[in-house]
């Protein structure tokens, strides 16, 4: 159960991989992962709100594949969107070939009570620290875990890509709210994974004091 795409996912939509070790059980199934097909896959990822409980690392208006090793998208432009501030900003991101992925829905297109049962016990039991505090703890309910997993991943239509690689230059496509841009993002010759730089809007680059959402 741990070494599983399932068991990732479901920690990772519950708790933004904020758990100690998701890194390492990132690395544990990533040959689990499958690569982008050709010509590319097209998500959508939205910056400026900040979801309860979870700190912005980044400011919105920039995009950073080094903060988690995993960057979380959606395939649905509405989705993401929700998630994008008055400010900044909703980003199309154009994904080439080879990079790792997981599809959250096509994981878990079939209903199998018995799977999200085992899942939400071994993250209890296993996983989340006992002086956790918010909503997710270790003594939430198993079914009350599996109902907001569910009701996140049909919001979300999530997809999650391998971190370490590099975006393209934004370039402004719209300055409606919240802004959008487009991008593209590929991982580095030879599978190497150096620290990426950040990727700025021109907006951000013009003024120091850009606001961070």
């Amino acid at each position: 159960m741990a070494d599983t795409a399932e068991a990732l996912v479901f920690e990772w939509v519950l708790t933004n991989g904020s758990l100690p070790g998701f890194a390492d059980r990132v690395n544990t199934t990533k040959h689990l992962w499958p690569e982008t097909p050709e010509p590319h896959l097209i998500v959508w990822r939205g910056h400026g709100r900040v979801k309860p409980g979870i700190p912005q690392l980044a400011p919105p208006d920039s995009l950073r594949s080094d903060i988690h090793p995993v960057i979380g998208t959606s395939r649905v432009k509405e989705s993401a969107a929700v998630f994008g501030g008055e400010d900044c900003c909703l980003y199309q991101i154009v994904v080439k070939p080879g990079v790792r992925y997981l599809d959250v829905e096509h994981l878990f297109r079939e209903d199998n009570e018995d799977r999200d049962v085992k899942l939400a016990e071994y993250m209890k039991e296993t996983l989340i620290p006992a002086d956790r505090k918010g909503f997710i703890k270790k003594t939430i309910p198993t079914e009350k875990l599996i109902i907001e997993f569910k009701r996140r991943i049909a919001k979300e239509h999530e997809i999650l890509l391998e971190g370490g690689g590099i975006f393209t230059d934004l370039v402004p496509v719209s300055e409606s709210v919240p802004k959008e841009f487009h991008t593209s993002y590929q991982m580095r010759a030879g599978g190497r994974r150096r620290k990426t730089r950040r990727r700025k809007t021109r907006h951000h680059r013009r003024s120091k004091t850009s606001k961070r959402a």
